[in-house]
């Protein structure tokens, strides 16, 4: 507790830095695409955050998944990885 306030300023000091990285990560990112693709992804990004809570099958946008095994890893870094197994469950299910 005395050194609280030491941690909280390294940990500002180091937030501040990421946000300098994550901003010029997606400056150079976003430089490829068309504004008008950025903006549809915008807009899918706001609505699915607004109705995330309703239906959290609206978070699928995402592709978000965890590998299941070990082999899962192996193939991503072989380049044969086709992604989650449609049949094995929603990203939730598989995580839990």
């Amino acid at each position: 507790m005395l050194r609280i306030t030491d941690v909280l300023c390294n940990r500002y000091t180091n937030a501040i830095i990421m946000v300098g990285w994550a901003d010029s990560y997606f400056l150079e990112f976003s430089g490829d695409i068309a504004q008008v693709t950025l903006n549809e992804w915008e807009d899918e990004i706001q609505s699915v955050e607004a109705m995330r809570l309703a239906d959290i099958k609206r978070m699928d946008i995402y592709c978000a998944w965890l590998p299941t095994s070990l082999t899962d890893d192996t193939r991503e870094a072989h380049g044969t990885n086709t992604g989650p197994d449609i049949n094995s469950g929603t990203a939730a299910e598989m995580w839990l």
